[in-house]
């Protein structure tokens, strides 16, 4: 839109010079219209460089923040899980489609978080079943997780006594074989990034999933660079869901059982 404007801007400066000739009559008049479009031009001209070189800063830290609200959302939850579960064999679970910035983020911020006492045995990217045609923008993921995926990972770790998905879980979840083992001591650890807190809340409860991450009602203070403090940074943007806190939770914030996988 600036630069039509601009260009006619232009496209009037030159008309008028054309067309002084005619206007001799009224020179002075014309000589004032004549500063009045330079001035546009002026204006029109500084508007297009701020636009290419200084208006997006406030995009640029809206997308910085992004990066560091990823980055730090995994690592607040690696350094909380070094703190409950030390010693655990953990296997991390993402999203084969492609590795995004995002998901590398995840990841990265994870392996931070993580002590040493923690080893990360095993990285792995599961098959989305996407139909042909549908953008990826348009879809939640989950739908097209298959839970037959995620028991494969865990019959073929069962070194693994801590299972970390960055990508929810699938749809058809109540298929997982997680589920079917009774014993809290045989049973790993099941922690998940994102998920729908009405439907995994007796999952929770019964601590077949030790820590569900979700996304917090997003204000203009996000927006912004988070601050130094990691604890202080993560509750602006999450809200770590365990079984110890679960109920409370839910008195505190009654939505969380009423509105799916997204900013509450």
């Amino acid at each position: 839109m600036k630069i039509l404007f601009l260009i006619f801007t232009l496209a009037s400066y030159f008309s008028l010079i054309y067309y002084r000739k005619k206007w001799k009559k009224d020179f002075i008049f014309i000589q004032y219209l004549k500063l009045f479009i330079i001035f546009l031009v002026f204006i029109s001209i500084l508007g297009f460089l701020k636009n290419c070189f200084f208006y997006p800063v406030e995009g640029v830290v809206e997308d910085e923040s992004k990066k560091q609200y990823t980055y730090l959302s995994t690592e607040y939850l690696g350094k909380y899980l070094t703190e409950e579960y030390p010693d655990s064999k953990i296997v991390i679970i993402y999203s084969s489609i492609s590795v995004t910035k995002i998901q590398q983020l995840r990841l990265e911020g994870l392996r931070k978080g993580l002590s040493d006492d923690c080893e990360i045995i095993k990285q792995v990217g599961l098959p989305f079943y996407i139909p042909g045609g549908i953008p990826q923008c348009m879809i939640s993921l989950n739908e097209f997780l298959k839970a037959k995926d995620f028991n494969d990972v865990f019959l073929e770790n069962e070194d693994a006594d801590m299972f970390i998905s960055l990508v929810g879980l699938p749809e058809d979840l109540n298929k997982m074989s997680l589920w079917e083992i009774e014993s809290e001591v045989k049973r790993p650890k099941l922690i998940v990034f994102g998920g729908d807190v009405s439907i995994l809340k007796e999952a929770i409860i019964n601590d077949y999933i030790q820590a569900l991450i979700v996304y917090r009602q997003m204000d203009n203070s996000v927006n912004k660079l988070p601050p130094d403090n990691l604890k202080e940074a993560f509750s602006r943007r999450f809200m770590l869901i365990t079984p110890k806190n679960i109920e409370n939770l839910i008195k505190k914030y009654p939505i969380l059982i009423s509105k799916s996988n997204s900013d509450f």
